[in-house]
């Protein structure tokens, strides 16, 4: 047994451990010593995360150390994911060791749409896309390392800081190559329309999505055109065949709206808004604290894990209050349509956009419908009429 002024430590027998998909960890063990000397009989507790488990599922297990001090644990689960786990144990004296684990995943990206109050159109899946890419949004778009994906498509080899979405029926990305801004559209189901460069913006900007907006320092740039110096917070969209982009200056939040290829329909101030408060995108909705404002008004008190955005003319929001999910969605200029509740979907989901769309833990939801299991990196997101999410899914 371990004396009382003896110093009591742990070891795993590794730093990492190494499997994949779907398959298990064996042999690990934590050895225990006092003062450099092995210790029997010394209780010791693992915990594993990131969708690793024991054998029985459980992510906790306690084991008794034997006479060489080794604390043999259990075979570990790896799940269809991947990825990487903290391991960490604990023993006597509150003697602490860490470790992690990697797996390789066995993940295949997929997408489901839905009209807005109808049935599943289809649900998607783009089995050319790798197991280790990217999810950047829109219906199929993602990144394996510099490769650009779209649905089973590669489209570039050497792109960084990519964006993708959808808009009024296009599918598109945005993306840097050899420091060149550059975009990719199509119609959905049809041929790349344009494939666009805009050699003005440096190549030190940053991409805030949409169809062409870069935030270079403080300069906020539209395609070829700088449209505002001195900005901060700066998020960028497309919706309805309008581009647009909301952000800060001085404090005071802004946005910008161009029908594309047209001109400037409105460049908007929205005074009331707190220059604390932080953009969550869309056309106007900020959240300062756990207050929710929709341009000049407060729209929720008491929110968390808010996410906005704008789609088929609707400005939108969804967020959570005490828990329990909720959306606000307003007709451009007009008047609130819906505050809805959905108050199946568990207080533990994490908001990933789109018109209801929450992940718990690797179970999706949409509104009150759990709509797939065995999924990570969601992005949901709704424009002409549809709600949809894309993600990569595996299971064991």
């Amino acid at each position: 047994m371990a004396s009382a002024s003896g110093v009591t430590a742990l070891a795993f027998d590794k730093t990492t451990y190494n499997g994949t998909a779907c398959g298990t960890i064996i042999g690990a063990y934590v050895t225990v010593t006092v003062d450099g000397v092995a210790a029997a009989a010394q209780s010791v507790t693992t915990t594993l995360s990131g969708g690793y488990t024991f054998a029985g599922g459980a992510t906790t297990n306690t084991q008794v150390s034997g006479p060489d001090g080794r604390a043999s644990l259990p075979a570990i689960n790896v799940p269809a994911s991947g990825g990487t786990a903290a391991i960490s144990a604990i023993g006597p004296s509150n003697s602490t060791a860490t470790a992690s684990a990697t797996g390789t995943g066995r993940l295949t990206a997929k997408g489901w749409i839905r009209k807005s109050g109808g049935s599943v159109l289809t649900g998607s899946t783009w089995s050319s896309i790798p197991a280790t890419s990217k999810n950047l949004g829109g219906w199929g778009v993602f990144i394996d390392g510099t490769n650009l994906w779209y649905q089973g498509t590669l489209i570039t080899s050497n792109a960084v800081d990519a964006v993708g979405g959808s808009s009024n029926g296009y599918d598109y990305v945005t993306y840097m190559e050899g420091g060149k801004a550059k975009g990719w559209i199509r119609q959905s189901g049809g041929s790349v329309l344009t494939g666009s460069t805009w050699s003005s913006i440096p190549s030190t900007a940053k991409n805030l999505g949409g169809w062409g907006h870069f935030l270079d320092g403080t300069n906020l740039w539209y395609q070829n055109t700088l449209i505002a110096t001195n900005v901060s917070d700066a998020v960028a969209g497309a919706s309805n065949g309008y581009d647009h982009v909301t952000y800060k200056v001085g404090g005071v939040a802004k946005g910008w709206i161009r029908q594309s290829g047209g001109s400037v329909l409105t460049g908007s101030t929205w005074s009331s808004i707190p220059s604390t408060a932080k953009n969550l995108g869309g056309w106007g909705h900020f959240l300062d604290g756990t207050t929710l404002w929709y341009q000049n008004s407060i729209i929720a008190t008491n929110v968390t894990d808010a996410v906005a955005g704008a789609g088929n003319g609707y400005d939108l929001a969804t967020y959570k209050v005490g828990g329990v999910a909720k959306g606000w969605i307003r007709q451009s200029g007009g008047s609130v349509l819906t505050g809805s509740t959905w108050s199946s979907i568990p207080s533990t989901a994490k908001n990933v956009g789109g018109w209801g769309f929450f992940l718990d833990g690797t179970n999706l939801w949409y509104q009150n419908t759990l709509i797939a299991s065995g999924v990570t990196d969601a992005i949901g997101a709704g424009e002409n009429g549809y709600d949809f999410a894309t993600y990569l899914s595996g299971t064991c």
